[in-house]
């Protein structure tokens, strides 16, 4: 179980970054508000780690841009989104990126159990949250906007979840 905390997504964005250990050609651009985000560190670091590792895994060079926002839309709605410049996910094939063990590209050409957009949005429904993704009319470049409700504070002390 862990905590629901204030976060600084900017901060917690930069831990997933160093964590990650990625190469100095990944040019990645945060664009985060002052705002900060309530919900559990271990599930904000999770997001942020799977989508920036799977900007970098399908970039046909390994070498993507990556920005990353988040911000408060209302007083009701947070949203983080990030977008990267590599092969964009075909229109078709959207609705089975978020199943368990299921992958766009062949197990031959990329390793994976296709399990980190499945983690993602169990992680999104489980804080009433969803996400949209879109490719640009090129085909290059994807976006995962993320939903996540505002968490209303309850006290000074974190709630467990």
């Amino acid at each position: 179980m862990q905590s629901i905390e204030l976060l600084n997504p900017a901060e917690v964005f930069q831990e997933v970054l160093d964590d990650l250990s990625i190469s100095s050609r990944v040019v990645v651009q945060d664009l985060f508000s002052d705002h900060r985000l309530r919900m559990g560190e271990t599930d904000l670091k999770r997001l942020f780690a799977i989508l920036v590792s799977n900007a970098i895994k399908f970039h046909p060079k390994r070498t993507p841009h990556i920005i990353a926002k988040a911000q408060a839309l209302d007083a009701a709605t947070w949203q983080l989104e990030v977008t990267d410049d590599g092969d964009g996910i075909p229109k078709e094939m959207r609705h089975l990126i978020f199943m368990p063990m299921s992958k766009v590209v062949s197990r031959d050409k990329e390793e994976g159990a296709g399990m980190g957009l499945a983690i993602l949005k169990k992680i999104l429904r489980t804080y009433g949250g969803g996400v949209i993704v879109d490719t640009a009319e090129s085909g290059q470049g994807t976006t995962f906007t993320l939903t996540l409700p505002v968490l209303a504070v309850q006290s000074e002390e974190s709630i467990s979840v």
